[in-house]
């Protein structure tokens, strides 16, 4: 999952940046400002999964501790 996570990540950032570098260098019809809105908001969602998807994939540190077979184990 860390890996199509990743891969996924690698592809918003340059979607992203040439959003912004639209939005900063062009004058832009209100159509056109109201469909890079929705890239914009559609993309930080997929950029928010990505990270939650990252996150969920890594491992934390395993904790060991004694218990009682029987206890886990159903008769």
């Amino acid at each position: 999952m860390a890996s199509v996570a990743h891969e996924m990540k690698n592809i918003m950032i340059p979607i992203r940046g040439f959003l912004r570098r639209i939005r900063d260098n062009h004058s832009l019809d209100a159509k056109v400002a109201s469909y890079l809105e929705i890239i914009d908001t559609e993309s930080a969602k997929l950029d928010k999964m990505t990270q939650d998807m990252l996150l969920f994939g890594r491992f934390g540190p395993l904790q060991k501790k004694q218990v009682e077979v029987s206890a886990l184990v159903e008769a």
